[in-house]
């Protein structure tokens, strides 16, 4: 802790008197936007995705030989629903809007707005 402060030349001390840097700068605190949560997202679920089904192999290989069909088909059944779950929670974060992003405006032409094109036809 006292290396990052160091390294950011703030100080512990919150009055910013004494301590290591003896400025007293506040922490800026950045908010991911939506094309760096996308990557993050990306890369997580795919070395998540990977990790999670060796996992799952791993115990089926260890645990299910010799059990019945159905056992088999309930354990795939039941670790398919558990990836399911949180790759959703995963999508669901990656595509929060960022929250300085605004609507369009009401004077600006919309193509996607219910009524087609703005152009004439005849």
């Amino acid at each position: 802790m006292i290396s990052e402060w160091r390294l950011a030349g703030t100080s512990p001390e919150p009055n910013g008197k004494g301590g290591i840097g003896g400025s007293s700068k506040k922490a800026k605190i950045t908010v991911m936007n939506i094309r760096q949560r996308k990557l993050a997202g990306t890369v997580i679920f795919v070395a998540g995705s990977v990790f999670y089904f060796l996992l799952a192999i791993t115990i089926a290989i260890a645990r299910l030989p010799g059990t019945s069909l159905g056992v088999q088909l309930l354990f795939y059944l039941v670790t398919t629903l558990i990836w399911f779950f949180f790759s959703a929670l995963l999508i669901r974060w990656m595509q929060k809007p960022d929250p300085k992003q605004t609507s369009t405006p009401a004077g600006s032409p919309n193509p996607f707005a219910a009524g087609g094109d703005r152009t004439s036809r005849g």
